[in-house]
């Protein structure tokens, strides 16, 4: 037998494996391919935040729902809104009344949820995602309170854009629901400074350090997880 031919055979069919192997590497990948079947599915829950304002306990409520494609990535939309009473102090001049309140301030804001959910199928995984909105900071006059220098139907607003993004744990009970608990940052940007509302010049000041805040939530799932 011609040893040399069986090897040349084996070189041959070890390089011709080897492009082969080289070539299903080289081959571009796509997330959304139509090779695979997109599993939709989707999901609606209510959201409960815990946070600050001015450096005191806020909790919002709200809600989120939206699409989930393979049970990994996520799109779709929120809105929440502040529970809590919380006084405006930013507030110079003499127009401030004995207790040094000027009005409550109320804070919602809504849009877009964009999440990434890791190994869904484990009991206990994790994820990332963002809620990315637009919203308002109101400031409006106290009605407990008499005040004598302005309208008692005044409220002074400021249009402000929002972003949270967290990281988060999930926790699977059953196939149609699942309690999911993150931590993250809420950034507020286009906070004014001052607002003039009067020929006094009087001004109402939000500062963004009141409202840029360390945030949990724990969101109650309701949908097809399988």
């Amino acid at each position: 037998m011609n040893y040399s031919y069986l090897l040349i055979l084996l070189t041959f069919l070890a390089v011709f494996n080897t492009n082969l192997n080289a070539q299903e590497e080289s081959e571009m990948k796509y997330i959304f391919s139509g090779d695979k079947k997109i599993k939709v599915s989707g999901f609606i829950g209510p959201i409960m935040e815990f946070s600050a304002i001015q450096n005191e306990f806020a909790f919002f409520m709200g809600g989120k729902g939206g699409l989930i494609f393979n049970q990994k990535f996520y799109f779709g939309g929120y809105g929440e809104g502040l529970t809590t009473r919380h006084y405006n102090k930013q507030w110079d001049i003499d127009k401030i009344d004995d207790k040094g309140y000027y009005g409550n301030i109320t804070f919602g804001h809504g849009g877009f949820l964009l999440g990434y959910i890791h190994k869904s199928n484990k009991p206990i995984h994790f994820g990332i995602s963002s809620r990315i909105g637009w919203g308002a900071i109101n400031t409006i006059p106290d009605k407990d309170i008499d005040h004598y220098y302005y309208d008692k139907d005044d409220t002074y607003k400021d249009h402000v854009f929002v972003a949270i993004p967290q990281i988060e744990v999930e926790f699977n009970f059953t196939k149609w629901f699942k309690i999911n608990a993150g931590i993250g940052y809420r950034v507020v940007a286009g906070i004014d400074k001052e607002i003039i509302f009067d020929d006094k010049n009087s001004k109402m000041i939000y500062d963004k350090k009141d409202f840029n805040k360390p945030q949990g939530t724990i969101t109650l799932c309701f949908g097809f997880f399988k």
